[in-house]
Order: C-alpha cells, then sequence, then structure tokens
C-alpha cells in the first residue's frame, strides 16, 4: 500500500472511530475510568460497513449485488450509513449519493432522511479527500449537480456561515439541530466542525477535537451530531486525532477499527480477488461472505 494510501486508510479508521467516540461521548457516557459504552449508531454503523464489504465481494465474484422501510427520517438513517464515504476512492459522487440513498431508505423511507444521508456522505466522501473543512464544503458542483442535492448545499453552507459569525453557542447549535432527525444531525455537525476548524498557525489537537465532540454533546439530540462531528473530524485529520486514552477504552473499539481497516483494504486491494484468479487473501471470503 502506498504512502497516499496508508494516508487514506487512517482517514478512514479516524471517520470509523471518530462516529463511534462521538456517539458515546453524545450519550454523556465516558467515565473517568473502565469500558466507554458503545451506542445504538456505533452498532449500525458495523452492520453497515459488513455488508458494504460482503456485497462489494459478491459483485465482484457474481457480478450481480443489491447494496444493502419506514416513514421515520431519524438521524439513525444517516448515521449508519456514514461509513459509505470511504467508496468515494472507487465510484463516482453520483454513484456515491445514489448507494446512500439506497441504504438509508431500507429503514428509513422518508425523503428527507434519505436524501440528507446521501448529502452527508457525499460531503464526507470530499473530506475524506480535502486538505481543509473548508476545501469540502466548498465543492459545491459535486452537490449541486445531483438530484435533490442543490438545497441540502445550502443548508450545510448556511451551517457552515453560521459557525464563523457565532462560533460555538450552544443556542445557534439548538436552532441548526432541534431534534433527532437526519437533517438536524448534519448541520448540527457542520456547525460544529466549522466552528473548530484549525487555522494554518494553529492546528486542530486532539484536545480541541474532544472539545469539539463535548460541543456537539450539548445540542437537544447529542449523540447523533456528535457521531456526525467526530466522522467528520476523523475523516479530514485521521486516526491519530483521536486520544489513544479514550480510543482504547471504546467497548466496541476492537471490532469497529477491524472494520475500518477491513473495509479500506477491500477497496484498495480486494483479498478475494474476483472470480478469475487466486485471492490474495485465501480467507477472506469465508471472513466476508458474498453469498
Amino acid at each position: 500500500m502506498s504512502e497516499g494510501s496508508a494516508t487514506w486508510a487512517n482517514r478512514v479508521r479516524g471517520l470509523v472511530l471518530g462516529l463511534a467516540l462521538g456517539d458515546s461521548v453524545g450519550r454523556g457516557a465516558v467515565p473517568a475510568s473502565g469500558p466507554i459504552r458503545a451506542g445504538v449508531s456505533t452498532q449500525l454503523a458495523a452492520f453497515t460497513i459488513d455488508g458494504i464489504i460482503r456485497a462489494w465481494i459478491r459483485g465482484e465474484h457474481k457480478g450481480s449485488v443489491h447494496w444493502p422501510a419506514t416513514h421515520s427520517r431519524g438521524c439513525h438513517a444517516l448515521t449508519r450509513s456514514l461509513p459509505l464515504a470511504a467508496l468515494s476512492q472507487k465510484i463516482t459522487a453520483d454513484q456515491l449519493a445514489d448507494l446512500a440513498r439506497d441504504v438509508a431508505a431500507l429503514t428509513h423511507g422518508d425523503p428527507r432522511a434519505y436524501q440528507t444521508s446521501a448529502a452527508a456522505v457525499t460531503l464526507l466522501g470530499q473530506c475524506l479527500a480535502a486538505d481543509a473543512f473548508d476545501e469540502a464544503v466548498m465543492s459545491k458542483p459535486h452537490l449541486l449537480r445531483l438530484p435533490d442535492m442543490a438545497e441540502f448545499y445550502g443548508q450545510i453552507r448556511e451551517a457552515f456561515d453560521q459557525a464563523q459569525q457565532t462560533p460555538r453557542e450552544k443556542a445557534r447549535l439548538a436552532q441548526l439541530a432541534p431534534d433527532a432527525t437526519a437533517l438536524s444531525a448534519l448541520l448540527g455537525g457542520v456547525y460544529v466542525v466549522a466552528s473548530y476548524r484549525p487555522v494554518r498557525e494553529s492546528p486542530l489537537t486532539a484536545g480541541k477535537a474532544m472539545e469539539a465532540l463535548t460541543c456537539a454533546a450539548a445540542a437537544p439530540d447529542g449523540d447523533s451530531v456528535a457521531a456526525v462531528t467526530g466522522a467528520l473530524l476523523g475523516a479530514l485529520h485521521g486516526v491519530e486525532i483521536w486520544p489513544v486514552e479514550l480510543i482504547s477504552r471504546l467497548e466496541l473499539v476492537w471490532v469497529m477499527d477491524t472494520l475500518a481497516r477491513d473495509l479500506a483494504l477491500q477497496i484498495t486491494e480486494s483479498p478475494a480477488g474476483n472470480g478469475y484468479g487466486p485471492p490474495k487473501d485465501p480467507l477472506w471470503w469465508e471472513r466476508y461472505p458474498g453469498w
């Protein structure tokens, strides 16, 4: 794996572990010692990653795949879909948005929920490749050219701009993210990350990253906003932004980090092969059977 790929893989790990840490911080579940309990978004995201890998393998070996409703517009449609952003390295923005819609709609049939999820995953994909949050947000052609995304881009920009004018304000955060919907989770996360965007002379530290998660946790539905905040920060800055002493106590840290590493490996190296030659890892299919 090249140096660039390794950096990208660290960002994928940062995204996944940031989601998990934010989910726990947002629930107020960070004791001074001992395990930090995992939240619902963490568990759902783990199943999403496992499903992505299995579906990708099935597509490579069998040539057919349907990527893995109610009327809900809840935040879990978005938070469990966030790891799909890693596929931005392999598929177009249009394809990524379509996939995010499909995955979110499996359980959340309200158009606002799955359209918001598509916008969030597209933005997060841009964060994985960007040098700064400003760059990811300003990449508006990626969102504007997608069906139904212009409205969401406008709201993302508004949340970003409000952070420049009145950063880190609890009242402003509550206004942008008033409830447990997918849109609130996205706009709240954008506001917090923009409030803590580093300047060249003062790069973001682990302490500031944790301060951002604590800020996000103050939203009315703190766990969803903090999960989105953690995913965005991890995608921008890599896994090193998260304090080892906290990450190591996360209840599902081994599971989530292994899944993140395997997702990056599947996207970059396809260990199970494609059915036309021997696999690089003969046990990969047993690990992630693409039935």
